[in-house]
């Protein structure tokens, strides 16, 4: 260490240590990486990343060879730098156990979902991961003729999607005649329209955007 490295880590120092001198915490921090600058050649930046960059958690790694060949200890965790895949150790068998992933997983499942309410106007959908959604809903109105106009919460990827109605027709006397059929038209992407008396349910499926 030379003289002025010397001199720069004294006047730290007693810079810090002069209770009569008020310093801001900027000029605190200014003192504190002078003084880091002097002992360690490196500023007080630097040596706080170095700090966060030591806490990282690193797996143990290796390709798939190596992941093949290790017996980790009881709770141990590899990862497989081939395949990206994880591997969970239990002390005795050797390579471990891989972990799958979700892509690698067959079938399909629903990914996004939502209930019927009061809120939503009674209507419901099922997305899945393969894309196919299916979706449905109830309109309750007096015993006229309407017309109503559904729009859907997720598009369709055409207008090929199935789609139909089964309409609760009360015709008096406390009499009801229920059709079922597929009586929409002016279907798109993101609709279809149908007319109905009474209580209808709808219901569509397809594949999404």
């Amino acid at each position: 260490m030379n003289n002025l490295e010397k001199q720069i880590i004294y006047s730290a120092i007693l810079r810090l240590a002069n209770e009569d001198e008020i310093l801001s915490p900027a000029e605190r921090r200014d003192v504190i990486s002078e003084l880091c600058r002097g002992l360690c050649d490196m500023s007080l930046d630097e040596i706080l990343n170095k700090t966060r960059n030591n806490r990282k958690l690193r797996l143990k790694r290796g390709d798939t060879a190596t992941n093949d060949a290790y017996t980790g200890l009881a709770g141990e965790i590899t990862m497989d730098t081939d395949t990206g895949i994880i591997r969970v150790h239990d002390g005795e068998t050797v390579g471990g156990v891989a972990m799958a992933r979700a892509m690698d997983i067959a079938g399909d499942w629903v990914v996004e979902s939502q209930l019927p309410t009061a809120e939503n106007n009674y209507t419901w959908y099922r997305k899945y991961k393969s894309g196919w959604v299916e979706m449905g809903g109830t309109i309750n109105t007096v015993p006229a003729t309407e017309e109503s106009t559904i729009y859907f919460i997720i598009p369709f990827k055409d207008d090929t999607y199935y789609a139909n109605r089964t309409l609760n027709y009360y015709v008096g006397s406390n009499d009801w005649v229920v059709y079922c059929g597929s009586a929409v038209y002016n279907k798109t992407k993101t609709s279809m329209s149908f007319r109905h008396k009474g209580v209808v349910s709808w219901y569509a499926c397809g594949v999404s955007e």
